[in-house]
């Protein structure tokens, strides 16, 4: 898995969190998860969103790729 930032999202503390979240929503969803290399490219509006809707955007792109078993 790899999580791609660019500088149009923010300062490296604002870059370096929205890796985290995204590895740690990943990390909760692993067993649901079928096997496959996986990027993400985060856009700007992430910092303005919280942690559940997040992961509700991934969920629902994960389902619409079939990724998720």
């Amino acid at each position: 898995m790899a999580v791609i930032t660019g500088k149009k999202i923010g300062n490296a503390v604002v870059r370096n969190h929205s890796r985290r979240v995204i590895k740690s929503i990943f990390y909760n969803l692993r067993n649901e998860i079928s096997c496959g290399e996986y990027i993400f490219i985060v856009k700007s509006k992430i910092s303005q969103t919280n942690f559940s809707q997040i992961e509700k955007s991934l969920k629902w792109a994960l389902k619409r790729l079939g990724a998720i078993k």
